[in-house]
């Protein structure tokens, strides 16, 4: 099963939505920018899938995301009704008792469905002092499962304002402190929100990823599953 991860906050406002509305949005930058268009592809079971050619270097293949077949470029790493789990900072020991034990940075504990064996070694025995990467996540260590529900394609700067809203770019009284409440007087709501989303995307892609540059982008819709649907 594939892993996906968020910034804290962004998963944050994005988990309200979820719980809101059943639904929500992630948009993730084309890596590397395609060089000619994006296309619309029909694979031999008759689905539509997108191609992204992006370069004429067949080697440069191995060094990108996504699913890949024959050709320089790729499909979306996400495909429809596939289901993933969200990678976070974590940490984990067992007990005599309880078995593995896994904490996260809210304080939340998870006890997965994972055996300690009599050669689990000694100093698994006690909390760790220092939290793991969410890079390094495995499934059996997550809470939050995904289930992809469509795809699409766009620039990122091409984002509606129902889709600024699924992407969890609501200001729910955390942004009334901030400077940029100015453009509630100024200019539209709709403006705002992407003066922040856009904030947001800057925070998390850097150049020629920014939200200037407004590079192509995955839209994936999503929604939470239960842990036991990942079966």
């Amino acid at each position: 099963m594939k892993g996906i991860s968020f910034k804290q906050d962004v998963w944050e406002a994005k988990r309200e939505i979820l719980d809101e509305c059943g639904r929500a949005q992630t948009r993730r930058a084309f890596k590397p920018q395609p060089i000619e268009r994006v296309f619309m592809f029909v694979e031999e079971a008759g689905a539509l899938d997108y191609w992204v050619p992006y370069t004429k270097n067949i080697k440069l293949v191995k060094n990108n995301q996504g699913n890949r077949k024959n050709g320089c470029g790729y499909y979306p790493r996400y495909k429809i009704g596939e289901i993933v789990y969200r990678k976070e900072s974590y940490k984990f020991w067992c007990s005599e008792d309880d078995g593995w034990i896994v904490k996260y940075k809210d304080g939340a504990i998870l006890f997965p469905n994972v055996s300690v064996d009599e050669y689990t070694d000694e100093s698994f025995y006690t909390e760790p002092t220092k939290w793991k990467s969410p890079r390094y996540m495995p499934e059996w260590a997550a809470r939050d499962f995904l289930q992809i529900t469509g795809y699409g394609i766009q620039r990122v700067q091409g984002i509606s304002r129902n889709d600024l809203t699924l992407e969890g770019t609501i200001p729910l009284g955390k942004e009334m402190h901030d400077p940029l409440l100015s453009f509630l007087i100024e200019r539209s709501m709709e403006e705002y929100l992407r003066t922040v989303f856009a904030r947001v995307w800057d925070s998390i892609n850097k150049p020629p990823y920014d939200w200037k540059s407004n590079p192509w982008v995955w839209i994936y819709d999503i929604k939470l599953v239960d842990r036991e649907a990942k079966c």
